[in-house]
């Protein structure tokens, strides 16, 4: 419980630092947080002895999802010019939580709730991906077009992932629910983050993307290890 305590004291640190002038504390804390967050999942759940079953060993996907994460963190702050690679990171990211929740393809008698459900998740990475994709004709960047949508695409099935584990029966509701907010709190980090970088920032905006981004992972965590270890 410790390092979980530190690891939201850090998030709290990063988000004041991201108000500063000043990057120095930001480069201390924002990795600092995704390691802290990786070594409490690391305690929470014995390392590595859940490997040795095959109804815990979904959670090493969320764990190499975090450790992925941790590297987009890295890239994204330093030069411009290493931003495919911070997307190719959380790229894997996303994929790592597609194969930890395991809904793909959706069970075939939970067909009609995931039918709603791809259609709402659809018509949201529709949206977002018209938006952002008239956003980089305007700053005449088209070769970014591809690599975002492919990226929200990613995002989008994480969060249909999330939503689907809800009639899982292998997932109590009140994991689910958490892994629900989780997910859709760091779509939406995903989504302002791209906003920001083609429409241009608005006050505070660094904030919310790194707040809805910590909550966001600290939720999936929290329900990865209420899922498969209890």
């Amino acid at each position: 419980m410790t390092l979980l305590l530190i690891t939201i004291l850090l998030a709290l640190l990063n988000w004041f630092m991201v108000t500063r002038p000043t990057r120095i504390g930001v480069w201390v804390t924002k990795p600092a947080v995704m390691v802290f967050l990786i070594a409490w999942v690391m305690s929470r759940s014995a390392f590595p002895a859940f490997m040795d079953s095959p109804e815990t060993f979904p959670l090493v996907w969320f764990l190499l999802g975090l450790v992925f994460s941790l590297a987009g963190d890295v890239f994204l702050m330093l030069d411009a010019k290493f931003f495919p690679y911070g997307l190719g990171a959380f790229s894997l990211t996303h994929l790592c939580y597609l194969l930890g929740f395991g809904q793909l393809p959706p069970a075939r008698e939970n067909w009609l709730p995931a039918a709603a459900l791809a259609v709402f998740t659809l018509a949201i990475y529709g949206l977002l991906t018209f938006r952002l994709c008239r956003g980089l004709d305007a700053r005449a960047q088209p070769a970014a077009k591809l690599p975002a949508a492919l990226y929200l695409l990613l995002a989008s099935l994480t969060l249909y992932s999330a939503l689907l584990s809800w009639f899982d029966t292998r997932w109590e509701a009140s994991a689910s629910l958490v892994a629900v907010w989780g997910a859709a709190l760091f779509y939406f980090s995903d989504g302002l983050n791209a906003w920001r970088r083609c429409f241009g920032a608005a006050p505070y905006d660094e904030v919310r993307i790194m707040a809805t981004y910590h909550i966001g992972q600290i939720a999936l965590a929290t329900a990865a290890l209420m899922r498969f270890v209890g």
